[in-house]
């Protein structure tokens, strides 16, 4: 058992590396735009690996590689299928700092966060990529949405849509629910004011 363990875990880690591509892109600093070349790992699904990528990419710089992470830079950008993708550098909690999707750059921010949630049932045990929802309301700290803690789902919206009455009183009435977080972003920005 402990073999076939062994093998595959080498096997994925061998096949991470070698789905890597060569992409353009670019990398934005505090006060500089660098035009770059990523090598973009890629999942078994033939997209981005977004798990490994929001902590870091590697690229390319005079011949060298490199290691980029959220603390370097403010953001990266490539496209993938056509769509242009922004990985921005994100403070997710006090010790943890991540590149971010982002997939809604307005007063309220909408990232992904990519996770991995593990099921242990006897004497094996699965894995499962979570996409969590991430909110951010301009500068202040995000919010990752649990959508599936007990009871917390429908309070925390409810809290944290507080400056905007009509958005609160969606979760509350249950019109909005765990399958509505990009609504409840659209919503925000296009009716709530400060």
């Amino acid at each position: 058992m402990k073999k076939i363990l062994i093998i595959t875990t080498l096997f994925l880690l061998c096949h991470d590396s070698f789905s890597a591509k060569k992409i353009k892109g670019l990398i934005i600093y505090e006060n500089d735009t660098v035009r770059t070349t990523f090598n973009m790992p890629y999942s078994v699904s033939g997209k981005p690996n977004y798990l490994k990528i929001q902590y870091g990419i590697k690229y390319f710089e005079n011949g060298k590689k490199k290691t980029l992470t959220a603390k370097d830079a403010k953001e990266y950008q490539f496209n993938h299928d056509g769509e242009k993708i922004s990985m921005v550098s994100v403070q997710l909690t006090e010790k943890k700092k991540v590149f971010l999707k982002i997939n809604v750059d307005k007063r309220l921010k909408h990232y992904y966060f990519y996770d991995l949630q593990y099921f242990y049932n006897g004497n094996s045990s699965t894995s499962n990529l979570l996409k969590k929802d991430v909110l951010q309301k301009g500068d202040e700290k995000p919010l990752v949405v649990e959508r599936y803690k007990i009871g917390g789902f429908k309070k925390s919206m409810i809290k944290y849509f507080k400056d905007c009455p009509g958005l609160a009183m969606r979760f509350k009435n249950k019109v909005y629910g765990k399958k509505n977080i990009r609504s409840a972003v659209s919503y925000y920005n296009s009716k709530c004011k400060n």
